[in-house]
């Protein structure tokens, strides 16, 4: 079954929850990972059972390097953005995977294609900083979240 929870969205930070069959995975991490943990036990998922964090962009409301530290697990894999590679690198994970815009790839039962993250509209999310959203397919329906 599909459970998908928004456990915060905004600027003050973003992290949404997607889970099916054994595979959860995180987008965004850009609450403390005190809120995130809360947020999680909330909707009964095991923290431990996180296989990936996906992040969108390099913003502090999407990218918590603290968070990300605490709620990380010995065999969790990032994916992220390869524009933002050098800032991901200084978190040690188990797997790096980067992605540019149109890029795909599968984790477990769950197919994620990319497509560019910008905004015309702020000068602070240009679409030649290549950053992603993420559109899921799992079971033959598609989801698709943006970062911002």
């Amino acid at each position: 079954m599909l459970k998908y929870c928004s456990i915060g969205s905004g600027s003050s930070g973003n992290c949404h929850f997607v889970s099916y069959k054994d595979t959860n995975i995180l987008i965004d991490a850009g609450l403390s990972g005190k809120r995130i943990i809360t947020g999680l036990e909330e909707i009964n998922a095991d923290i431990e059972k996180i296989k990936g964090i996906f992040i969108t962009h390099s913003h502090f409301d999407h990218l918590d390097f603290n968070s990300i530290n605490k709620i990380k697990k010995e065999n969790t894999i990032v994916v992220a953005p390869k524009s933002i590679e050098e800032e991901i690198s200084k978190i040690e994970f188990e797997k790096y995977i980067y992605l540019e815009p149109f890029d795909e790839v599968t984790l477990d039962n769950i197919n994620i294609k990319t497509i560019p993250l910008y905004n015309n509209e702020k000068q602070f999310h240009p679409r030649e900083n290549n950053w992603l959203g993420y559109i899921l397919t799992i079971d033959g329906l598609t989801y698709y979240i943006a970062g911002d």
